[in-house]
């Protein structure tokens, strides 16, 4: 919480987005590689814990604080429910594909990933709006447009 507090929730996003799409990248390319040396393996398995560190510092925890902050109060229960049926249900098929994936298109999968990365930075970029900081009245507002 205290990063989310002191950084904000879209910086957050968006700099977890770009590490992610490049720890993705960094998997990726290490294991191309790994037949040159085990130096290759051991920074593909660096890449992955950086992506898990990116991952649980950013779009961990920050999805959670920010679905509760952005939904007005008389549709806040609902979204956030929406929210949390998406997020099982999206690492449910993750769960299922990500196997799938690896078998026919082998290290190349991380670049898929990757390249969901890119699309959660655009998203982050261009369209979260920052609550730090606002009251419910500010943020319904600035939701509205109206801010």
């Amino acid at each position: 919480m205290w990063g989310i507090e002191k950084l904000g929730r879209k910086t957050l996003l968006v700099v977890g987005a770009l590490m992610m799409m490049v720890f993705h990248i960094s998997t990726w390319a290490c294991s191309t590689q790994t037949h040159n040396g085990k130096m290759w393996q051991y920074l593909a398995v660096a890449s992955v814990f950086l992506f898990v560190f990116s991952f649980a510092w950013t779009w961990g925890p920050v999805p959670w604080v920010y679905q509760a902050e952005v939904f007005p109060l008389r549709v806040r229960v609902k979204g956030s429910a929406v929210g949390t049926v998406s997020n099982f249900l999206n690492n449910w098929i993750i769960a299922f594909v990500g196997p799938a994936l690896m078998k026919a298109w082998s290290t190349k999968t991380f670049l898929l990933f990757a390249a969901a990365c890119l699309l959660a930075w655009i998203y982050s970029q261009f369209y979260v709006i920052e609550c730090k900081g606002l009251s419910i009245d500010e943020m319904d507002a600035k939701m509205a447009g109206k801010a």
